[in-house]
């Protein structure tokens, strides 16, 4: 018969001098860091069609 033991914590060398609030800091740089990436990325395509003309563009109807 066997018994069951309690599950063993995994101790990582790296995370054992870092405390909890330096870990947490990490969460909003990623935010931080994918929202710039995303605004940069969609906002111009977001202005593009407020800077076109409407007589120009395609597909207007013409008078």
């Amino acid at each position: 018969m066997t018994t069951s033991q309690a599950p063993r914590r995994m101790n990582f060398p790296a995370a054992q001098g870092r405390s909890a609030v330096k870990r947490w800091l990490a969460v909003p740089a990623v935010t931080l860091g994918i929202f710039s990436l995303m605004t940069s990325e969609l906002l111009p395509v977001g202005l593009l069609t407020t800077s076109v003309p409407p007589s120009t563009s395609p597909g207007a109807p013409r008078d």
